[in-house]
C-alpha cells in the first residue's frame, strides 16, 4: 500500500509540474489520503494561489472530481468519512493577504464533485447555488473533528465551541450528519475551556483534556465500567498533552 501511494504521488507530481521552477515553488501537493475502500486518492493541492482537493481514481489515475471553494475561501485539512465522501475545514483568506484562517466551518463533498455542502458554521444556513438539499440553521460555533467513525458513514464526532471574543467558552462533543449537517446528540462537555476529546478504537470518547481559567490542566477519563473520573491536576506538568488512547482503553499516550 505504501509503495502504491508513493508511485501515485510521484506520478501526479510529475503530471502537474511543467518545469524545475514549478517543483522548486511551494509544494503543489500538500496532502494525499486514500479512500477507505482503496479505490480513490484525495489530493489536497495548492494551485493558482488557493488550496483545493482533487479526487483520482486509482485504477486508471484519472481525475474524477474535486472540491474547491470561493474566491475568499479554500480547503483546509480533510478526512474521508466514507468511500465516496470527504469532510474538510473551510479556511478564510483575509483581505490583508495574511495566511488563511480557520473559523470553525466544515464543508463536505463527494468524489464526483457533487453534493458539496457547508455542513457546519456560521454560513451553513445560507443558500448554496445548485443544491437541492434543505438548509440547516447557522452554527455560531467553531468545529473540530474528533473522529470520523469509520463504521458509520452518516455521522462524525465533532467538538463544538460557541463563538466568543475571548474564545474561552467550554466545548462539547456532538454527532454531526455528513450529508445535510444535521446535528445529532450531544455526547459530553468539557469542564473548562480549550477542551480536546479523544476516542477509543470504537469511537467512544474516553479522555477529555481542558485548561482551567486559573491555569493548570484538567484531565478526565472514562473507564470501561463506571462514570467519568477526574485525575489530580497536580500530577501534570504544563507541557502535558494527551495524544491518543491505547488499545487497552485503560491508559493514554501523551507528550
Amino acid at each position: 500500500m505504501r509503495l502504491t501511494m508513493f508511485l501515485a504521488l510521484a506520478w501526479v507530481t510529475t503530471a502537474f509540474a511543467n518545469s524545475i521552477e514549478d517543483l522548486a515553488r511551494e509544494p503543489l501537493i500538500k496532502d494525499v489520503q486514500i479512500s477507505p475502500d482503496g479505490n480513490h486518492l484525495g489530493l489536497r493541492i495548492f494551485n493558482e494561489g488557493s488550496h483545493s482537493i482533487r479526487f483520482i481514481r486509482r485504477k486508471d489515475m484519472k481525475v474524477v472530481g474535486g472540491l474547491a471553494l470561493g474566491a475568499r475561501s479554500e480547503v483546509g485539512e480533510f478526512h474521508w468519512v466514507s468511500n465516496k465522501r470527504v469532510v474538510a475545514e473551510v479556511w478564510e483568506v483575509p483581505l490583508s493577504g495574511d495566511k488563511p484562517r480557520y473559523y470553525g466551518e466544515l464543508v463536505a463533498g463527494n468524489v464526483d464533485g457533487k453534493r458539496r455542502e457547508l455542513i457546519f458554521g456560521y454560513r451553513a444556513g445560507e443558500d448554496q447555488v445548485g443544491s437541492l438539499i434543505p438548509k440547516k440553521g447557522a452554527d455560531f460555533a467553531r468545529a473540530e473533528i474528533i473522529d470520523v467513525l469509520p463504521e458509520d458513514e452518516d455521522m462524525i464526532l465533532i467538538s463544538s465551541t460557541p463563538m466568543s471574543v475571548s474564545q474561552e467558552r467550554r466545548p462539547f462533543a456532538m454527532e454531526l450528519e455528513v450529508l445535510r449537517g444535521k446535528e445529532g446528540k450531544r455526547i459530553v462537555g468539557a469542564k473548562h475551556p480549550n477542551g480536546k476529546f479523544f476516542t477509543d478504537r470504537d469511537g467512544v470518547i474516553r479522555v477529555i483534556y481542558s485548561e482551567p481559567e486559573g491555569g493548570g490542566i484538567h484531565l478526565e477519563m472514562l473507564p470501561e465500567e463506571g462514570d467519568w473520573i477526574s485525575l489530580p491536576e497536580q500530577g501534570f506538568a504544563d507541557a502535558f498533552e494527551p495524544l491518543a488512547n491505547t488499545d487497552s482503553r485503560s491508559s493514554v499516550m501523551a507528550s
